[in-house]
């Protein structure tokens, strides 16, 4: 059976805040971002991060956060003086930054790696959700993994919706996924070629 789908192309603060409680108790939530539609869980719920691994049918890999502010990336992680350049450039957008972990942050979520990769959305539905439901999400796309990320509800497999609680759904996102950067090498290193263009990044880290 199908979780329940709220359709919120706007700001409608009743449908978010209930969207937010669902995934602040640990349940799993799709929704949308300005990339691809993600699974949205309390990152600090084992059993929920659990499940996000359950219905990605993913190994050990780690999983993506979104946050809705620089300040709490402060808290998840060790922030340097390159993301900063980064987040002011280009946050919220299509770049996911690699960077140190603080405590908080469980070994699940980062599959044992002493690193997490943080990333504000550029979707102003996205950011109300994270923010209402404390800042912080798992922002992992919302695919069975080797399948490709979806960027509307009608590309989402059913294998993936029967086995979530709540789907927002907003349209289309653009469909390509956010580049990753790795800011705890050196020289950073990208990891990922996605919906930001790399040799811009790069430029911004060497100015």
């Amino acid at each position: 059976m199908v979780g329940e789908i709220i359709r919120l192309e706007e700001l409608d603060k009743e449908k978010i805040r209930k969207v937010a409680r669902y995934i602040t108790e640990g349940k799993i939530a799709i929704i949308p971002t300005d990339t691809v539609y993600g699974l949205a869980t309390n990152p600090f719920i084992e059993a929920s991060v659990k499940r996000i691994y359950e219905v990605k049918r993913r190994g050990k890999k780690p999983i993506p956060l979104l946050v809705s502010s620089v300040q709490k990336v402060e808290e998840l992680a060790i922030v340097n003086s390159q993301a900063k350049v980064l987040m002011r450039r280009f946050w919220p957008g299509a770049l996911t930054i690699i960077l140190h972990k603080k405590p908080i942050v469980s070994s699940l979520i980062t599959a044992n790696e002493p690193t997490v990769g943080v990333r504000m959305p550029d979707h102003k539905i996205a950011l109300a959700i994270i923010e209402k439901a404390g800042a912080v999400v798992t922002g992992t796309s919302a695919n069975i993994s080797g399948e490709s990320p979806p960027s509307s509800l009608s590309e989402i497999s059913m294998d993936v919706l029967k086995q979530v609680d709540i789907v927002v759904d907003s349209g289309k996102s653009l469909g390509i996924p956010s580049t990753i950067i790795d800011l705890t090498k050196d020289p950073p290193v990208v990891l990922r070629k996605g919906a930001l263009d790399t040799n811009l990044i790069l430029s911004v880290i060497k100015q």
